[in-house]
């Protein structure tokens, strides 16, 4: 499928640069195709070829989840929480299939979909059956194909991602309260990140340009093209904008606490290892050594470096100013 993604990309190219008569709507429609297809091209690289690794990374930070002393007590402000956060990943789920539903059915309402001119394109122009009943099911099934394979590809790598994160993040909180007897806890989580950011780093950093390119040209067309395009195409631009700004805001958030409570536990460590005094001065200066090489460990995006607290501000700064430059003109 990585390879029929590619040839996906490269046909759309090719049509909005031959074909002249496409409404303005009709290539900002297929561009965001486009964009979403290269998106999912290295997630599904990755799950096809370092789906082992992810296995193992996510067996290790279950273990250390249930292990002393991070295992949880059953509350219920946890029961409430987990309750909360289990609701809306299906809302997440449920609102991107119901996106890819209306993108996979759209030959049955118009003539947008990219099957329509591809078909339209390599077997002539003046083909009627494309139109007709038997054109429309044939574009229907071609492009469910590629949804399907869109929605799982997409909606795995985002669990496995926040499930992910969402371990690390509370592996470091339980280990922080005890930082120089969990040292070997602390040790495990420092490979487990730098394993998980071998493994992620691009996708990530992918992933955010994509969601960010995708945000604009969603919010433009839900600006620019109301009521000139069908409203099921409409009502799904509108709701993948709202979308991504949830999917963005959860993991960007959730990833700059990893780094946050890595630093907090380093600190801690560093008071306790001052407070030492009923070992030799020798002994003494190994651990503020050892204390020294330890450094915050922090889940990284490509070449934007390590997720921190200001990373949401940054981004939520730049979607704001094409926001606003999107609304003025």
């Amino acid at each position: 499928m990585c390879t029929l993604n590619f040839l996906y990309i490269v046909a759309i190219m090719i049509l909005l640069q031959l074909d002249n008569d496409m409404f303005v709507e009709v290539q900002v429609y297929q561009f965001i195709l486009a964009v979403n297809a290269a998106n999912i091209i290295p997630q599904g690289h990755c799950l096809l070829h370092d789906s082992e690794r992810l296995n193992w990374i996510s067996m290790q930070l279950r273990k250390l989840y249930k292990s002393p002393p991070v295992c949880p007590q059953i509350s219920k402000r946890y029961s409430y929480w987990t309750q909360y956060w289990t609701y809306l990943l299906h809302y997440l789920f449920f609102n991107m299939a119901q996106n890819y539903v209306s993108v996979a059915t759209t030959p049955l309402v118009g003539e947008i979909d990219s099957f329509y001119y591809f078909l339209d394109t390599v077997i002539s122009a003046d083909s009627v059956w494309i139109d007709k009943l038997p054109g429309k099911i044939l574009r229907t099934v071609a492009t469910s194909i590629f949804c399907y394979h869109w929605l799982f590809v997409g909606s795995t790598m985002f669990l496995w991602t926040f499930s992910t994160i969402f371990l690390i993040s509370d592996i470091l909180s339980a280990l922080e309260k005890q930082p120089f007897e969990n040292r070997l806890g602390y040790n495990c989580v420092r490979i487990l990140v730098a394993v998980t950011n071998s493994a992620t780093r691009w996708i990530m950093a992918t992933g955010f340009c994509v969601v960010s390119i995708i945000f604009f040209v969603a919010l433009d067309i839900s600006v620019k093209f109301c009521g000139k395009i069908p409203h099921m195409v409409y009502f799904t631009f509108v709701i993948v904008s709202i979308l991504m700004i949830v999917v963005a805001g959860m993991i960007v958030s959730f990833s700059a606490r990893v780094l946050d409570r890595s630093g907090r536990y380093v600190k801690k460590w560093g008071r306790r290892v001052a407070m030492v005094t009923n070992v030799c001065a020798f002994r003494r200066r190994y651990w503020i050594r050892v204390w020294k090489a330890v450094s915050p460990v922090g889940l990284e995006m490509g070449c934007f470096g390590k997720v921190d607290k200001m990373s949401i501000l940054c981004l939520g700064e730049v979607w704001v100013d094409y926001t606003i430059a999107i609304l003025l003109f």
